[in-house]
């Protein structure tokens, strides 16, 4: 089995271009903006490193497009429009604010390079399908939005955790799904290519909000009905590996 060192040479090698934070802000100030941020990694999170490390407010300045989750993991989280939201696992939907702390999350400035629609994909297999016959092959990651309707969508949201905190896989165990039907919904992904695995989910990986911001959650089976499809390519990754539990005390209270 590869190291997670042996999995960041090979990114090393796969990109482009390792952006670092300065280099983010020149290439800002050119207005190129396909960036992608990235706290910590997969196979951290897998191991149960769920302490968050970066606050929601630097990752706002990132991006205005992603996923990731929470300080205990305390939910899923949905970057959509600039604005972030997370789905606990009572379905309520609310505004992250910005003090909070995340172990885990990638973001961009999401700006449509590529799009097409779909008048019925059926499944979310055949969605994916379509993507890549549309924007793959490809060797950076893609940001990828779905928009429209979907029959049925399901997703889920993971409780929040103590410490010493489980493996992924038992919290996963301990999931709440939702089924909704019917809805007009927002998928908010990426696709990874597979040197990627390990640093991020190789292939591709959604998180959702519905369009009245009512439910969401990460993306585990969907029916795509009418959808609007646009891909954004990140060929520049940012990846923050601080540990930055010191910066948010257990405990202490959050506020704007």
């Amino acid at each position: 089995m590869r190291t997670l060192l042996h999995r960041l040479l090979i990114l090393l090698l796969s990109l482009p271009a390792l952006a670092t934070l300065p280099a983010l802000a020149e290439e800002r100030e050119r207005g190129r903006e396909n960036t992608l941020f990235q706290v910590s990694t997969l196979d951290s999170l897998i191991g149960g490193a769920y302490s968050g490390r970066v606050r929601f407010r630097t990752l706002e300045r990132r991006g205005d497009f992603g996923l990731g989750t929470f300080h205990r993991l305390d939910g899923e989280m949905v970057a959509l429009d600039g604005e972030y939201y997370r789905v606990r696992t009572d379905g309520r939907v609310s505004p992250v604010e910005p003090c909070e702390t995340t172990p885990f999350a990638a973001v961009t400035p999401f700006e449509s390079e590529r799009s097409f629609n779909l008048a019925d994909a059926g499944t979310c297999a055949e969605l994916q399908e379509a993507i890549e016959d549309h924007s793959l092959p490809s060797d950076v990651p893609l940001a990828i939005r779905v928009t429209g309707r979907f029959p049925k969508l399901e997703t889920r949201s993971v409780p929040a955790q103590s410490e010493p905190y489980p493996p992924l896989a038992t919290v996963i165990a301990d999931q709440t799904v939702f089924d909704l039907y019917d809805v007009r919904a927002t998928l908010v992904g990426f696709w990874f290519p597979e040197t990627f695995a390990g640093v991020n989910a190789a292939g591709f990986h959604f998180h959702a909000i519905t369009h009245d911001k009512r439910a969401g959650g990460h993306v585990l089976d969907c029916q795509p009905g009418r959808v609007r499809v646009d891909v954004d390519p990140a060929p520049k990754l940012v990846l923050n590996l601080a540990d930055g539990r010191a910066d948010s005390p257990p405990g202490r209270r959050c506020s704007r």
